[in-house]
């Protein structure tokens, strides 16, 4: 989860004018989907991480949760980031939900994927 979070802050940091000219990214708003896809990964990750925590069972039995929690988080900071500390780069707050709703698909994924891990 660490390796993927930075590369999402790598993404997320990048000045725009380096990222590629796509027209169908804004016809079909492609960065929600990407940004949907992103924190996704994370929370499955992350959730994957919490689940093998045999030795501390607050995060094994909450793993849903911290999940949760932890990548709508970091998906705010770096939205704050992005707004505050980067100069052609901005925070949006549709961003923000494609992160929420990203890490809610990651959870329901990592609940069909491993349903017999997690009983």
């Amino acid at each position: 989860p660490i390796a993927w979070a930075a590369i999402i802050l790598f993404l997320s940091i990048i000045p725009s004018s380096e990222l590629p000219e796509f027209s169908l990214w804004r016809i079909f708003s492609f960065d929600k989907l990407v940004h949907a896809a992103m924190y996704g990964a994370l929370t499955f990750q992350i959730m994957k991480a919490c689940i093998r925590q045999y030795a501390n069972w607050t995060l094994r039995y909450n793993a849903a949760r911290i999940s949760f929690i932890t990548s709508t988080i970091y998906g705010g900071l770096i939205e704050l980031y992005q707004e505050f500390l980067t100069p052609d780069r901005y925070g949006d707050w549709m961003d923000l939900i494609s992160n929420i709703i990203g890490a809610i698909i990651g959870i329901i994924l990592f609940r069909i994927i491993f349903i017999e891990y997690i009983r």
